[in-house]
């Protein structure tokens, strides 16, 4: 059978990539699976598909990726023509890549995969695109075309493809699968590679998230900072590294603020882990303070492992946390919130109601095999649909 071709280009591998991957590890029980990754730049994404003997290819190994994306259109513009070049080579080489796999499918995850398989393949192969977060005001007018193409539109969650309602030709091709966790093998969950510091803490709180700005470590800081101020003894253990596009100053920043606050002896940068799942398990807490989420891996995983999660209520993690009962939900930016939450779950009873409640609610709801049919009968109406226009 001609496989399903999953289309990335993963700069940092963070939580939609390993979401990314236990979905098609567990396609790959039913159908052949090929990924092709633009750079193969995330040395940690390789290793998982190595690990997991996904079949990939890297399209353009180690070029120097130039920025297509901005802040402006004219930023974008500016972007797109100086990457010209190299977009120019990769359409190229994806071309020829597609020719031979000769895909039954063509399953992408970001407009920049989306525009480049366009240019490639045109309208050749049927397409999935998985959106993974808020898309933004309107699809972007160099990709509209691709857009009006795609078999169907995949949202983590129902913000993210609300956008799309607006549009009549993406009528009939808007579906919402969440993203799902292997929730047996979550509970056999190692343990961690390394003595952590404080790890005697009353109250162990750990927080997973690559330096982004829209991640906003400083609400967790500045929470963190008052509890302890309030009298709450506790660590905090931040996971995550600098993607390799970005400079070091947001980490130096959140350092510094680290000491201004008054609790730098109470917290720990840890960066990237390979057993961050194992930190969760030894902690208590986990904490999300995004300004914007898609379906995060950190939240399910935490609660499979039965740990109360405080989160905003952005994206998908309201569809999941129910507040108060497996979880504390919190308004972007509230670091009084973040206090108030931490306060409320130093209480073990309260930690191990909500956590027990999570970790059913994951169980029940969230489990990858559903998930992955889910996603499946999708492939098989974009086909049918695929072959009803040829």
């Amino acid at each position: 059978m001609r496989p399903i071709v999953f289309v990335s280009s993963i700069t940092h591998y963070g939580g939609s990539g390993k979401c990314s991957i236990d979905l098609i590890k567990e396609i790959k029980k039913r159908h052949k699976v090929v990924v092709l990754d633009f750079y193969g730049c995330s040395d940690a994404y390789i290793k998982q598909l190595k690990e997991n003997d996904i079949e990939y290819h890297i399209v353009i190994p180690h070029t120097k990726r130039q920025i297509i994306g901005g802040r402006s259109p004219i930023s974008r513009l500016w972007n797109m023509l100086k990457a010209a070049r190299e977009i120019k080579q990769l359409i190229r080489l994806l071309r020829t890549k597609l020719q031979e796999i000769e895909p039954r499918i063509i399953w992408l995850i970001s407009e920049k995969t989306m525009f480049c398989v366009g240019r490639a393949v045109g309208r050749r192969y049927p397409t999935i695109r998985v959106v993974h977060g808020q898309h933004g005001a309107s699809p972007r007018w160099y990709c509209l075309w691709d857009w009006k193409n795609i078999g169907m539109i995949v949202g983590v969650n129902y913000e993210s493809i609300e956008i799309f309602q607006a549009f009549h030709w993406a009528e009939g091709k808007l579906k919402v699968i969440h993203n799902g966790i292997d929730f047996p093998a979550v509970q056999t969950t190692g343990e961690v590679m390394e003595d952590l510091p404080a790890q005697n803490a009353p109250v162990k709180i750990v927080m997973l998230a690559n330096f982004f700005p829209l991640k906003a470590h400083s609400v967790a800081i500045k929470g963190f900072a008052k509890f302890c101020r309030a009298g709450g003894e506790g660590v905090l253990w931040i996971c995550g590294d600098t993607p390799n596009n970005l400079g070091p100053d947001y980490e130096t920043s959140l350092r510094q603020l680290c000491h201004s606050v008054g609790a730098a002896d109470k917290i720990h940068f840890l960066g990237w882990r390979s057993d961050a799942a194992a930190i969760v398990k030894h902690s208590n807490i986990l904490i999300v303070t995004s300004e914007t989420e898609g379906m995060p891996r950190s939240v399910l995983e935490a609660m499979a492992l039965g740990k109360p999660v405080i989160a905003t209520r952005v994206g998908g993690i309201p569809e999941v946390i129910r507040d108060g009962v497996d979880g504390i939900l919190i308004d972007v930016g509230d670091d009084d919130a973040v206090a108030e939450s931490l306060q409320r779950l130093e209480n073990p009873d309260i930690r191990r109601e909500m956590g027990l409640a999570a970790q059913q609610r994951i169980k029940a709801n969230f489990n990858i095999k559903d998930k992955a049919a889910e996603f499946l009968k999708c492939v098989d109406k974009v086909l049918s649909a695929h072959r009803e226009n040829l």
